[in-house]
């Protein structure tokens, strides 16, 4: 059982204006990734760095609130805002962030009232609706008619876009939510999967997960000619149907959970996803069990939860990403207690 959070904790010492630029700092860190492209073996690392953002995000609700210092409704308006220039639907992250941020700090003594959840629950739901009703017309128009996962046009173009087919699409509420529920579940891929294996093609008895083991042993810093995964390739292989891949600037992945299935059939494949479930509670244990404060150990953690949230997920993009941010998180656990020291008064 994961230890609470006393409400006066740290929060007392942590000074709100260092918060608000390490979270500037992670967010320029993006930018300049952005346009130095996808920076070989060092991406996953920075793409971990700059994930950090969320954790900080969670420390200037804490101090915030009890403050009356209410910058973290600016950056929920930053985070959606610059979603509107973004290929996919970031907006849902801060949302997420901050209802999970409530519930971590604990209702009671931040005297927070259940309208604020309904709020943001009733936000997240209208954005989320909006964006299945709109991205199929609105991702053609940020990569200018190409197919590719790429914003071509500048914001000023891309808000008025979007503004435009928020207000000519017509709305079918039933068709929307269906979208919603398809891409929330994201169970089609395994369906298919499921049709065609074992009858067409043969289970693959473990090669699968070997192979995403395989090749998250070889980092790409060191091993900058491993070889580049497609997911579409594998989705396509193991359920028969024709899709977009690489080369038409798509990936759709089967997902690891159907990815285990495929390995070990219907009864064994829980087993994967067992083992990495434990991998991840003995992660998060490790963590709690550090030297460093609790409120901390709470704010590494929910970046923690985007490395394996998606069902969509392939396992090799799993594991990875698992390990190089709990790489990340043990570093600043062990060498970073000036930094974060730094960040109280």
């Amino acid at each position: 059982m994961l230890p609470d959070i006393k409400p006066a904790e740290k929060r007392n010492n942590l000074n709100i204006k260092k918060l608000l630029f390490a979270y500037g700092g992670c967010i320029a860190l993006g930018y300049v990734a952005m346009s130095m492209g996808q920076l070989g073996g060092l991406y996953q690392i920075v793409n971990k760095l700059i994930i950090l953002k969320w954790g900080i995000f969670f420390l200037i609700v804490h101090v915030g609130i009890p403050q009356k210092k209410y910058y973290f409704i600016y950056i929920i308006i930053f985070e959606i805002l610059i979603s509107i220039i973004s290929y996919f639907s970031t907006f849902k992250d801060v949302i997420f962030v901050m209802l999970i941020s409530l519930l971590i700090l604990n209702l009671g003594y931040l005297k927070i009232k259940p309208r604020v959840f309904i709020l943001l629950a009733s936000l997240s739901l209208f954005l989320g609706f909006t964006w299945q009703n709109i991205k199929e017309d609105y991702r053609l128009f940020l990569s200018a008619g190409e197919k590719s996962q790429t914003v071509k046009v500048g914001f000023d173009e891309a808000y008025d876009k979007i503004i435009d087919l928020v207000n000519e699409n017509p709305y079918d509420a039933e068709q929307t939510l269906n979208k919603t529920v398809d891409r929330i579940s994201y169970i089609d891929y395994f369906a298919e999967s499921i049709n065609y294996i074992p009858l067409i093609k043969p289970h693959t008895n473990g090669m699968v997960w070997l192979e995403s083991l395989l090749h998250i042993s070889q980092p790409r810093l060191l091993f900058p000619n491993k070889k580049v995964i497609d997911d579409s390739q594998k989705t396509m292989e193991f359920t028969g149907i024709m899709l977009a891949d690489a080369e038409q600037g798509t990936s759709i992945s089967l997902g690891y959970v159907a990815e285990s299935y495929v390995d070990f059939g219907k009864y064994l494949f829980i087993i994967p996803i067992i083992l990495l479930g434990l991998l991840i509670g003995w992660l998060f244990r490790k963590l709690f069990q550090s030297n460093i404060n609790t409120i901390y150990c709470w704010a590494l953690s929910i970046p923690f939860y985007f490395q394996f949230y998606g069902l969509e997920m392939a396992s090799e993009k799993v594991l990875g990403s698992i390990i190089t941010y709990a790489f990340i998180v043990f570093i600043i656990v062990k060498y970073g207690k000036k930094q974060l020291a730094w960040l109280e008064k």
